[in-house]
């Protein structure tokens, strides 16, 4: 009744030319059940209890907080939004496919009940955020105040390159100075770690292009940054031939393990260990800071690092969209208010944020005398650990603390958002239903004979891409591409990106 007395009341806001904020009735308590994407907490029903002394009485509501393991995620998601199981908040990102399963029903649209009863939610949360997590023009997600650039790049120890004369590392033909001075000076180091998919993050920053359209960790199309119409595959592009051709040359030079591919050693122990020289990195800076760079300073205080992300070398940086790591309210949700409501209250109450984002302070945290965030949580066992609930993106920075180190990680931030450029394909809610079996083989196709090209596995390049492409064809390649482009034009159309000139 409640959202069907919204709707209705939205409804007439708009047909009366301006939307007029109304007073929600809190008279009836109401449990809101939020899902995160979590491993859990030791403490979460201590801190569960303080949470609920300020909601009830805001909000006149409880908050129960189910977490979701890491090992039930691709599963335990679909799920509960199948199943309509009671549920008021989910955490969701792309690799979740958010979009898909928006574009599929999955999410109440939230743009009426935010007008009518939440208004303040479009100003707390900046206007450029909402417009850029559109799903065809509505409102799915409650999207994250924080703006996050990719800082994939490269790590190297920079008290080697200065002992071989190399006094910082700036570009690719640096990169190979330093991994030819390691090869012929340091024969018990390796020059440089890679594994899995590490190396083609390099490709999407090297050419100015993005692959991964629509579909994670789907590199068939790409798409120029600059010309996002361009719609091609990637395999058919000159591009695509330097970048494997190259990958084959660091191979072949012995700059990084031919194995690269399937490496499952432990990026932060064989660094420390002093296995290589560098490393190809794909994740946040922080990472680096608190698993290597930070150790190493105990460990090996003789070392010195030295980090390019792929952003600055390259001078483009891709910000993920507003929707990463934001929150959605399932369309089983009987009080969708309710739940917007407790993302205003957590957008602007410190004591309702610090808790949820740092957990009891003189229990898990404390503040530092520089005002920083300071762990109280045994290592080994931490009873409440920061962003544990995976609400980050939700944090208004005012009331955010940081840990001690993060001003390095700014720094580093810095240095690539003026490059930033907005990253059409993460919104793009692609529906791949129609080619969903020609999807699945071609990501088989792509595992098979892809991986090994853009790894440098391949002796012949040249043949290899002929034969991977062949594959593709055969695997249904051109019937996904039609697909696609047809969606991704009309999606474009939507978002107003012009025709190209």
């Amino acid at each position: 009744m409640k959202k069907l007395l919204a709707m209705l009341l939205a409804a007439l806001c708009l047909l009366g030319g301006a939307a007029i904020a109304e007073e929600y009735d809190l008279s009836e308590p109401y449990e809101l059940v939020i899902y995160v994407a979590y491993d859990g907490a030791k403490d979460l029903d201590m801190v569960t209890a303080e949470i609920n002394k300020i909601t009830q009485e805001k909000l006149n509501a409880t908050v129960t907080i189910k977490p979701i393991g890491t090992a039930d995620q691709t599963t335990k998601y679909n799920l509960v939004l199948a199943t309509g199981e009671k549920c008021d908040l989910i955490f969701e990102a792309t690799w979740f496919s958010y979009a898909d399963k928006a574009n599929n029903g999955a999410f109440i649209a939230l743009e009426d009940y935010i007008d009518t009863y939440v208004p303040e939610l479009r100003t707390l949360i900046p206007a450029e955020k909402w417009e850029q997590s559109k799903i065809k023009g509505h409102d799915y997600a409650i999207p994250g105040v924080v703006t996050n650039c990719a800082s994939a790049g490269f790590l190297y120890r920079a008290d080697l390159a200065k002992k071989y004369g190399i006094e910082e590392v700036k570009t690719m033909a640096d990169i190979e100075a330093y991994c030819e001075a390691i090869k012929a000076n340091e024969p018990d180091i390796l020059p440089m770690y890679s594994h899995a998919n590490d190396m083609f993050t390099i490709y999407n920053s090297m050419y100015h292009e993005h692959t991964g359209i629509g579909h994670p960790y789907f590199h068939f199309f790409v798409c120029d940054l600059d010309n996002p119409r361009d719609l091609h595959v990637s395999a058919d592009t000159e591009n695509f031939l330097d970048y494997c051709t190259w990958a084959r040359k660091w191979v072949e030079n012995g700059y990084v393990q031919s194995d690269a591919v399937s490496n499952t050693e432990d990026h932060a122990s064989v660094m420390l260990a002093g296995k290589y020289a560098s490393s190809i990195f794909n994740g946040a800076y922080e990472n680096l800071l608190t698993t290597i760079i930070i150790p190493s300073e105990t460990s090996h205080p003789d070392w010195e690092w030295g980090y390019i992300s792929w952003a600055e070398m390259f001078k483009i940086s891709m910000p993920n969209v507003p929707f990463q790591g934001s929150f959605a309210i399932p369309y089983a949700c009987e009080d969708p208010v309710r739940a917007l409501l407790f993302v205003k209250e957590l957008l602007t109450n410190e004591e309702l944020s610090r808790l949820i984002d740092c957990g009891i302070e003189g229990v898990h945290y404390e503040i530092g005398e520089d005002g920083s965030y300071v762990s109280l949580n045994d290592p080994q066992n931490p009873g409440y650990l920061q962003n544990c609930l995976a609400f980050n993106n939700l944090i208004n920075p005012e009331f955010k603390l940081y840990p001690s180190y993060y001003s390095r990680v700014q720094e580093e931030f810095d240095k690539i958002i003026p490059y930033a450029v907005y990253n059409y394909k993460e919104a793009f809610p692609v529906d791949i239903e129609p080619v969903r079996d020609y999807v699945n083989a071609l990501s088989l196709t792509y595992q098979q004979y892809g991986y090994p090209l853009v790894h440098g596995q391949i002796d012949d390049v040249e043949e290899g891409i002929r034969i991977f492409k062949e594959k593709m064809l055969e695997a249904g390649a051109q019937q996904v591409y039609e697909e696609y482009n047809r969606q991704w034009q009309a999606y474009l159309d939507i978002m107003g990106v012009p025709a190209a000139e």
